[in-house]
């Protein structure tokens, strides 16, 4: 009856709240290249875990807005390109 009432789940699990569930999230986002979901997860986190990866956190945003903006740009070129070709 217990097993209906409680979950146990390990405390780095991503699904996990806390720091090392959100920790978790981090190092899962990253592994499936995910850097926008890295640096979401990495904002949800304390203040003073936040505080004390501040350098880390500023680098993943950086490269999150780079991706994003990469994107964009690609996606503007090939709508140019379609364009030109029809």
């Amino acid at each position: 009856m217990a097993d209906r009432v409680v979950t146990v789940r390990p405390v780095n699990d991503p699904g996990s709240a806390g720091v090392p569930g959100l920790v978790a999230r981090i190092r899962q986002a990253l592994e499936h290249g995910d850097v926008a979901e890295a640096a979401a997860s990495w904002e949800a986190l304390p203040e003073p875990s936040r505080r004390l990866s501040e350098d880390w956190g500023r680098q993943v945003k950086a490269v999150a807005e780079a991706r994003q903006a990469a994107q964009a740009i690609s996606s503007d070129a090939l709508a140019t390109l379609n364009r030109t070709t029809q």
